[in-house]
């Protein structure tokens, strides 16, 4: 379960660069709002995912890594346009 946990966050943190540069060049509105929620739902399973095996194993570092994937997708893909 360590080896899957650690697939789904390193694939959440890829889908947030791949994602990065087609949101960045997209117009404000809905549609791009909604693709910010799915690059950020990706990494908010991560982090659920290191959440729930913390609870069954009590390992700290899946909890951590999938924190690091989630705050690491928030910061690729922020959701306000640079000025």
């Amino acid at each position: 379960m360590t080896f899957a946990q650690l697939g789904v966050s390193v694939l959440a943190v890829v889908f947030a660069v791949v994602m990065r540069g087609g949101v960045r060049r997209m117009d404000d509105g809905p549609e791009r709002n909604s693709k910010i929620l799915s690059v950020w739902a990706c990494g908010e399973g991560a982090a659920l995912f290191g959440a729930v095996l913390f609870l069954l194993s009590n390992e700290t570092q899946s909890y951590l890594l999938g924190l690091v994937a989630m705050l690491t997708t928030f910061a690729l893909v922020p959701l306000r346009r640079p000025s």
